[in-house]
């Protein structure tokens, strides 16, 4: 939730102000929200996996 908020404001200030600065903000949060994503999930993921393991 909180990451899509901040990807919409990203979003929202780079249509609002067209410019390299504010775009290069924008794709910037952009990745970095998608690579916390990412390296959440993974966790999750390899969390699982290991759990999965030493059950058996």
């Amino acid at each position: 939730m909180h990451l899509s908020w901040v990807n919409c404001y990203a979003l929202t200030v780079s249509m609002a102000y067209p410019g390299t600065l504010s775009s290069l903000y924008a794709v910037t949060v952009w990745i970095a929200s998608y690579a916390l994503v990412a390296i959440i999930g993974l966790f999750q993921i390899s969390c699982f996996i290991g759990i999965s393991i030493f059950n058996q």
